[in-house]
């Protein structure tokens, strides 16, 4: 697992914001790994009735096992 969790603020192709993660994680003097997950806007409604979505999940699980 990961030292560093690189997260983008964008999934869009050729993002500026995830070129800019992926250098920061390159100069890292450890272990980098970005986090390619598609997360849903936030909606408490939702989550009470179905849980946390997937997405969601799945980027705290990736945050609980970078070191």
């Amino acid at each position: 697992m990961p030292d560093l969790l690189l997260i983008s603020g964008s999934l869009r192709q050729g993002s500026l914001n995830t070129r800019l993660v992926l250098e920061a994680g390159r100069l890292w003097d450890g272990d980098a790994g970005l986090a390619t997950i598609e997360m849903p806007l936030y909606n408490g409604d939702d989550e009470a009735e179905s849980g946390v979505p997937g997405a969601a999940q799945e980027l705290a699980e990736q945050i609980a096992a970078a070191r």
